[in-house]
């Protein structure tokens, strides 16, 4: 009966410790909510805006995929189409974003892990700071962390129902970032190597991961036809942002926009796909240096500046994730990898000596949940390693 109570204390114990980072997390938000309330609003997220005002079907053509587009809609409606609810849906994603890494801490680890990681995202300097912005951001990364969870982590779930729900969050992926299509797959085909022990039959699982991928194609294929009726492009969005990249990377060089042109239009010039800008601009060697490059950027400038004045936590989150590579909870940075490796590469665009980041942060910062478990990760082992010497020190008898 004792153990008993002592077991239903810890579990209350918990859930007011994760509650209790929740509100905080939601206090500083709303903090910096307040501060910002008269500041105007991203062209992005004006974009959000007109096009939720403007949207007359699920699949209608624009700049943007449509999903987000199509929640903001609905968010909007709530809240009478006043535009500063854009930031309070993004302020709420963020929260859910820092709920997701305490399960996924507390599930895979423990609940010690995961209540420290869930503090770690809910305090970062940065995230407080995008949770306002109204883009985007913890909407779609609140999406990859529900894809690992039942992925990797949730138990007592058939084969069927896990490929089901991937399917669900993976065209939902998709549909909020067009990039994702290829991180989707990525998660897939890393899907079937870590469960593939599990199926009896190899073929079997492969044809279900096919068929998963299949109908998130057709998912996604209305919005994809509209792109090519409406702005003559297949991957309109996706194609738009390897033109910025170039512009950026080799502006003012011969044959390409000045400084100054991409200051008034930062899409100006020949339009260009993401596999012809990395791989026909730039020689493998170049390519494989630069996502090198991006990985390390992506930590030792990045993350460290996000962290503001709690930077001496950098290098315990990387010595986490590199310890969690060798142990069973490999597909933390395994996933980590995957996540960035679609914004790797522009990472090191514009990054000086001086460690001005020359992209905006929210292209490394998918990272961070996977640092903040590191983190975590670390900080038990240390705690267990202590525990473990002491317990010898008194002969086994340490209570």
């Amino acid at each position: 009966m004792a153990y008993l109570l002592v077991d239903l204390l810890k579990k209350y114990l918990i859930l007011f410790l994760i509650l209790i980072i929740l509100i905080y997390g939601f206090v500083l938000r709303m903090e910096c909510f307040y501060q910002f309330s008269s500041y105007p609003l991203e062209p992005d997220v004006k974009g959000f805006y007109s096009r939720a005002m403007a949207m007359k079907s699920f699949y209608q053509a624009s700049a943007r995929e449509p999903l987000y587009i199509f929640v903001c809609k609905i968010w909007l409606k709530i809240f009478n189409n006043r535009p500063f609810a854009l930031r309070l849906l993004s302020l709420f994603s963020s929260l859910f974003l820092i709920f997701m890494v305490y399960l996924i801490g507390c599930r895979a680890f423990s609940p010690l892990i995961g209540i420290l990681s869930a503090h770690l995202v809910s305090i970062n300097y940065y995230l407080i700071y995008s949770s306002i912005r109204g883009v985007r951001f913890e909407f779609f990364n609140a999406l990859i962390l529900c894809f690992i969870f039942i992925a990797f982590i949730k138990k007592n779930i058939s084969l069927n129902r896990a490929l089901a729900i991937l399917t669900l969050i993976g065209a939902s992926m998709v549909l909020v970032r067009l990039s994702a299509l290829f991180l989707v797959l990525c998660f897939l085909c890393y899907y079937f190597i870590e469960k593939s022990r599990e199926s009896k039959n190899k073929f079997n699982f492969i044809l279900k991961i096919s068929f998963s991928f299949l109908i998130i194609l057709l998912a996604v294929f209305p919005y994809l036809l509209n792109n090519k009726r409406v702005f003559g492009e297949w991957f309109y969005p996706s194609n738009n942002h390897a033109v910025a990249m170039r512009n950026i990377e080799f502006s003012g060089k011969k044959g390409f926009p000045t400084r100054e042109e991409i200051k008034k239009n930062l899409y100006a010039g020949e339009k260009i796909t993401p596999s012809k800008y990395i791989f026909g601009m730039h020689t493998l060697k170049d390519v494989f240096v630069r996502y090198l490059k991006g990985y390390y950027y992506c930590f030792s400038r990045y993350i460290k500046y996000s962290l503001h004045e709690n930077k001496w936590i950098l290098p315990f989150g990387i010595t986490g994730l590199f310890a969690m590579f060798f142990s069973s909870a490999r597909f933390i940075p395994i996933c980590m990898a995957i996540t960035v490796f679609p914004t790797a590469f522009i990472l090191p665009l514009n990054v000086t000596e001086n460690g001005v980041m020359g992209m905006d942060m929210r292209f490394a910062m998918p990272a961070y949940p996977f640092f903040a478990l590191g983190a975590a990760y670390f900080f038990q082992l240390v705690l267990t390693s202590f525990y473990s010497v002491l317990v010898e020190e008194r002969g086994g008898d340490y209570k």
